[in-house]
């Protein structure tokens, strides 16, 4: 029912599942929807007169029931007794199906299912070029983070996977107890925090001389977090709220950066991550930072400019994101920053010997086809939100 909730989210989620529908007609049809149609209007209603105190409640598709003035004809005949629903007090993902039939015998469907893991492993078997050491877990990640479409999902494999060949600057020589890294590591904090449903993504960069900082080296560290957290954080959560700590970033940063990597890193972290970016706060910009965010913003796409906000300080946060999700060092109440980051890096070197294998999640670059068309799968109709 992908035209009840929110307007906006909808919009964004429709448009990036069907890359030729335009927002404007969306945005028309839901007016329409919402103005005229019954069952959007009465399901509306319903969501409105549950009391705001009331944290779950049960959410009852009845393909048997009539809406209330309903006139015969108006449903399709019944052929299931089935009814879909969203079963309170079971310990069930966050976007789990449940199938309730008449008789109350109840199947539970992952919203990703066996079949499409399935879709994806046998796609990447006929790609030569592509990595075969993608588990299941981490091919559900993927499947999420493009809302169930195969298509999109195969893309952003794709992505992940090539770009992580081409990239050999950060993607080689990732030691983690080498001098280097353990050095980026010390001048950085990159942490995360669950906010209900969405996950906030933090990067600080605390050396305010800039004399230890070293690029590729920040770089390196950062994609061997990124790493760690793909493989081990089980959370799939609605959406990202990526939070930019830019407080030590001076102009003498700009010799020091490589601007058309830094531009190209970007977009392979939008495009190539298993991520669901919703907003982005760049927060303690300087009087500048507009300079420094003219040099990326050419190469990124209208919709992720469109998520920016830039605040002066980190209080500025508190009427964005609750004070509870966030760490202690930005007046909230959730765990160090400081302490995170020294957790994840002893992760990090326990597992030394995964990052010492330079082709862990990389493509073959000598057997990609100088013209590669990604083979099409079936369509999915996974792109239907049912919650």
């Amino acid at each position: 029912m992908p035209f009840v909730g929110e307007d906006d989210i909808e919009v964004q989620l429709i448009c990036y599942n069907f890359l030729n529908v335009k927002a404007g007609m969306v945005r028309k049809l839901q007016e329409m929807l919402h103005t005229h149609n019954v069952y959007v209007r009465e399901l509306k209603i319903s969501l409105d007169e549950v009391s705001a105190t009331l944290n779950t409640f049960e959410v009852v598709r009845n393909a048997a029931r009539n809406t209330k003035n309903g006139y015969s004809g108006r449903y399709n005949q019944l052929t299931s007794n089935g009814d879909a629903s969203v079963i309170v007090g079971q310990q069930l993902s966050k976007r789990d199906i449940v199938i309730e039939s008449n008789d109350k015998y109840v199947i539970t469907m992952s919203q990703y299912n066996t079949q499409d893991i399935i879709s994806i492993k046998e796609w990447l078997d006929k790609e030569s070029y592509l990595p075969n050491d993608l588990d299941d877990f981490l091919l559900e990640k993927f499947l999420h983070s493009c809302y169930g479409s195969l298509e999109r999902t195969k893309k952003c494999i794709e992505k992940f996977c090539t770009t992580r060949s081409v990239m050999s600057e950060v993607y080689t020589s990732r030691d983690p107890i080498s001098e280097n890294i353990k050095t980026a590591f010390s001048i950085t904090n990159v942490t995360t925090y669950e906010a209900g449903d969405h996950e906030i993504l933090i990067h600080q960069l605390e050396d305010p001389t800039l004399e230890r900082f070293q690029f590729y080296d920040v770089l390196k560290s950062f994609t061997l977090q990124a790493d760690v957290w793909i493989k081990t954080q089980k959370f799939l959560p609605e959406g990202h709220i990526i939070v930019l700590d830019i407080q030590n970033y001076s102009l003498r940063i700009v010799p020091k950066v490589n601007v058309f990597f830094f531009r190209d890193f970007l977009l392979y972290l939008l495009e190539g991550m298993p991520v669901r970016v919703k907003q982005i706060y760049v927060i303690n910009t300087p009087y500048f930072y507009d300079k420094l965010y003219a040099l990326v913003k050419p190469a990124l796409p209208t919709d992720i400019c469109n998520m920016i906000k830039f605040l002066p300080d980190c209080e500025s946060l508190h009427q964005w994101i609750d004070k509870k999700y966030l760490p202690i060092e930005y007046g909230g109440e959730a765990p160090s920053m400081k302490k995170q980051q020294k957790d994840w890096v002893s992760i990090i070197q326990a597992q030394r010997d995964m990052f010492l294998n330079e082709n862990m999640w990389k493509a073959d670059l000598k057997k990609k086809p100088k013209t590669n068309e990604l083979n099409s799968m079936n369509g999915s109709f996974k792109t239907l939100c049912i919650d």
